[in-house]
């Protein structure tokens, strides 16, 4: 019986990684502080250039100028250092855990592909797809651990779809 959860967790969880992961990944992804800060001191720059008359004020105006390039070029170095971190959080650890999922689903399958998960009477019939339903497993009546497998996978990933 536990059998039932068990299959049914692993598949939901495969399914919908993506949206549970998403919080957590945007919490890693974002900028950092110094990045943050530069990028707020780059904002109150160019209001200062905008501000500043080029004919009026043509040295001050350049050196605004140096100082918002230089400010965007160390934005565009960090968040470049950075990537490398955003790419492991953002497939690494998507496809780690499906991977790690995947494997227990599968190890799980294999080690109970004989064992019935549902065993019902004798008043369902459920010819004449009871012998798929219940392969390998040789009772009568009953639902498979791969055919459970199986049907979970389908019907939440088709879910899964749809959000």
């Amino acid at each position: 019986m536990h059998l039932i959860f068990i299959v049914s967790i692993l598949t939901f969880l495969i399914a919908f990684l993506k949206q549970i992961l998403a919080p957590i990944e945007s919490f890693f992804l974002g900028d950092t502080e110094q990045v943050k800060t530069l990028k707020n001191e780059f904002k109150n720059l160019k209001l200062q250039l905008q501000q500043t008359s080029m004919k009026d004020n043509y040295i001050e105006y350049v050196k605004l100028e140096r100082k918002i390039n230089k400010i965007e070029a160390e934005i565009v170095s960090k968040t470049n250092d950075r990537q490398n971190q955003v790419y492991f959080i953002k497939y690494g650890l998507n496809y780690g855990i499906k991977f790690l999922l995947g494997f227990i689903l599968f190890i799980i399958t294999i080690m109970r592909r004989n064992e019935a998960v549902i065993v019902f009477s004798d008043r369902f019939n459920f010819s004449p797809f009871s012998s798929i339903i219940s392969f390998p497993c040789k009772l009568e009546n009953s639902i498979s651990m791969p055919f459970w497998a199986f049907v979970n996978n389908y019907v939440f990933r088709s879910l899964a779809g749809k959000f």
